[in-house]
This record gives C-alpha cells, structure tokens and sequence, in this order.
C-alpha cells in the first residue's frame, strides 16, 4: 500500500518548473502511475477492485509519460484549447481509478476484519472529486477564471 500512497503523492501533487514554452514536472504523473501499478500488484490478490483498475492505470501511466514529453519539448503549451478537454478525460479516469482503489481497501477491510478508515477515505474521495469538478466548471465562467 506504501507504494499506492507514494504514486498518489507524484500524481496529485505537481510543482513545475516554466521556461518559455517548456514546462518540467518536478514530480511526473508517470512516475506516479508506476509506483500505483506496483503497489497494485502486491494487493491484486487481495481484492478484485485492484484487479479492474490496473489497466486503467498503464493506460494512465502511459498517457501521462506522453504528456509529460511533450510539455518537456512545449508542444502542449500551443494546444491550450485542447488540454483543458485532456484535462477533464485525465481528472476523469484518476477519479475511476481512485474510487476502486478505495472501494478495495473497503474490501479488504471487510474481508479481514481489520480498520482501514475505508470510511473516511471514500468521504475524502467524495470531497475531492466535487471541488475538482467545480473547478473545472469554473474554467468556463469567466468571472471565477481569476479566483
């Protein structure tokens, strides 16, 4: 789970680094899919919810690396349009992601009996995805795309 949680932290933490048209990603979202893929590997037996998300998670992996590339040498930076669609689909598929992982911890809390404050997680999942959304949403009025 060590592994989970670390992917977690390179995926939904980004500090960038801007020169001209070229962003680097000090933490890359690829990095962070592979950690996920290796923790889902050691809990795949587990539970049959890290058994549904790992292809979701190559395909991610895989997706973000390309991202990542291309922000690397500034192509995203002139599909500005675009990106906020890739950004949605992205926001999208890690949510999915997200919410099997923690409906298999659940699992897993109940298969053994033991306390993995599944709970708490599934509400935090909840509270994140409505301000993600929300602030996705925002992007398309004009007066909150300076909050």
């Amino acid at each position: 789970m060590k592994n989970i949680f670390i992917g977690l932290l390179f995926i939904f933490l980004n500090f960038n680094l801007n020169l001209g048209g070229m962003q680097i990603d000090l933490l890359p979202n690829f990095v962070g899919y592979l950690l996920m893929i290796k923790g889902i590997d050691e809990l795949i037996k587990e539970s049959e919810f890290f058994d549904k998300v790992r292809p979701w998670a190559v395909i991610m992996a895989c997706y973000t690396g390309v991202i990542f590339f291309l922000d690397l040498i500034g192509v995203s930076y002139q599909l500005q349009g675009f990106s906020i669609i890739l950004g949605i689909i992205n926001m999208s598929i890690s949510f999915f992601i997200l919410y099997q992982i923690v409906s298999g911890i659940i699992d897993i809390e109940q298969k053994y009996g033991i306390i993995l404050e599944g709970d708490k997680l599934k509400s935090l999942w909840s509270c994140m995805t409505i301000f993600d959304v929300l602030i996705y949403v925002s992007l398309f009025i004009p007066a909150f795309t300076v909050v």
